[in-house]
């Protein structure tokens, strides 16, 4: 009966511990929830006071009918409007022109002009250039981009034609659309070198900036592009050097001289009006706008300017992570077999160029991947994607919503199994953390401390039990009274 009290009374205080400790955890929980309820206030008055910045929004006196701002890094579009209109690019495609001949070609090859090649329309820019002169690479480079030479583009274009076995000039253009494909230019089709008026000859603000981005790649062209004047020697037909100097007022010095600018083109005809594409840095940003179809001559100068200053003083880089994403996993099926499965663990991370209007918690991530692949090499073909963008809509007023779809790093497990049934791309949750919460943790523990008590008490007990048989036995053993009864 006395350890039965004794047991009652442990637990009575392990009882008194555990509500004492709930009451503690209560108390805690009401003085978190006070001080959420004073943080919400908190963040309430400072979301009210962020409220009250004034944040700069897109200009709205842009007279371009088309334009695009991108980053030269990425190729994220921090602005844009009617960047996939067709319009007429003008001399801007020289652009293209002169990226592909520097890539196929050396500076020092030299070409021998045809009577096509210096076929021309009348009024249209030249330098002067006859048939059977010979001239090389890097001159008619820079006569193409400087003055806008059409005789240069031409003599580019055929070089290039035949050097990748055409025929010549009329398979120029060819080359151009492939190339242009390839570099993501997708709405555009090009029919001569120059950007001479042709109906079927069209591009987008948006594709002569991924064009551009290309040719700020290959080796040479900045330094092309970004030329004030240069001298083109005499030649077998033409005795006289040559001076020839840049028709872009932004990156020579002018009014309209722009602090960073590197590098630009422009353009005109009637059909096109102002085309315009300029490449500018500041720090670590390098940006490309294009502005397509400007009517008056140096409005594509104030907008260019208006729209380099506006995201040059309101976008900076910022780190993007989506590790929370759902695991992918795409299985590769050949012959109704899969034979393995293409994976990626959802996890992406890179820098793009924030307005100061939007946070890194305001992009949201959808990736997106074929049902199946049928076989491991066409996996290259369709790369897992990550499309990135901006979940407010108010957000528009400062920037480009859409932010770009990227690669999602993937790897390849092996695997050999019959398959059936629909061939689909699975997302896979990632584990969720299984932690448990503070009152079943503290629940759990005074459980065990009570279970521990428990058996202590009872280990303690049977302690003493022995222990008091062994006094008795000891003392009744050596009693005179019971001496008798020994054997």
């Amino acid at each position: 009966m006395r350890y039965c009290k004794q047991i009652i009374l442990i637990i009575t205080a392990v009882l008194l511990l555990f509500s004492f400790s709930v009451s503690s955890f209560a108390d805690e929980i009401s003085d978190t929830s006070s001080l959420s309820d004073e943080s919400s206030s908190a963040v309430s008055e400072e979301e009210s006071d962020v409220e009250d910045i004034v944040y700069d929004m897109i200009p709205q006196n842009i007279l371009s009918e088309a334009y695009v701002v991108m980053d030269a890094k990425t190729g994220q579009v921090l602005l844009e409007k009617n960047m996939h209109k067709q319009l007429y690019p003008a001399s801007i495609t020289k652009i293209l022109t002169v990226a592909l001949a520097l890539e196929h070609c050396s500076l020092t090859e030299k070409h021998t002009m045809s009577a096509e090649a210096v076929r021309l329309p009348a009024n249209s820019a030249h330098i002067a250039l006859q048939p059977d002169e010979e001239i090389s690479i890097k001159d008619l480079a820079y006569a193409a981009i400087l003055p806008s030479a059409n005789d240069a583009a031409n003599g580019l274009g055929e070089h290039v034609a035949v050097k990748l076995g055409k025929t010549g000039l009329a398979d120029f253009g060819e080359i151009m659309n492939q190339k242009a494909a390839e570099v993501g230019a997708l709405n555009s089709n090009f029919v001569n070198p120059s950007g001479l008026p042709d109906e079927s000859h069209v591009t987008t603000a948006y594709d002569m900036a991924m064009i551009t981005k290309y040719a700020l790649g290959v080796t040479g062209f900045r330094e092309v592009f970004g030329k004030i004047s240069y001298t083109i020697q005499p030649t077998n037909k033409n005795e006289v050097a040559r001076n020839i100097g840049t028709q872009h007022f932004m990156i020579a010095k002018s009014i309209y001289y722009y602090e960073g600018a590197t590098g630009g083109k422009l353009g005109w005809t009637a059909a096109s009006k102002c085309t315009c594409v300029t490449v500018a840095s500041r720090g670590d940003v390098e940006l490309i706008c294009v502005s397509l179809k400007t009517n008056a001559a140096y409005d594509k100068y104030e907008d260019t300017t208006a729209l380099f200053d506006y995201c040059f003083n309101n976008f900076s880089y910022t780190s993007v992570s989506m590790g929370n994403m759902s695991a992918l996993v795409v299985p590769i099926v050949e012959n109704s077999v899969t034979i393995g499965e293409i994976t990626s663990d959802g996890g992406f991370a890179t820098k793009l160029l924030l307005h100061t209007a939007a946070f890194n918690s305001d992009v949201n991530a959808e990736y997106t991947a074929p049902d199946y692949y049928p076989s491991l090499d066409s996996v290259e073909e369709n790369l897992p994607t990550v499309t990135l963008s901006l979940k407010e809509e108010s957000l528009s007023n400062y920037m480009n919503t859409s932010l770009g779809t990227y690669p999602l790093d993937y790897s390849y497990n092996r695997v050999e199994s019959d398959f059936s049934g629909k061939y689909a791309a699975a997302i896979r949750p990632l584990d969720d953390d299984k932690t448990l919460s503070p009152a079943a943790k503290i629940f759990f523990i005074v459980a065990a401390v009570i279970a521990f008590l428990i058996i202590l008490l009872f280990v303690v007990r049977a302690i003493n039990i022995y222990r008091y048989r062994k006094r008795r036995f000891r003392k009744y053993s050596n009693h005179s009274k019971y001496t008798k009864y020994r054997t």
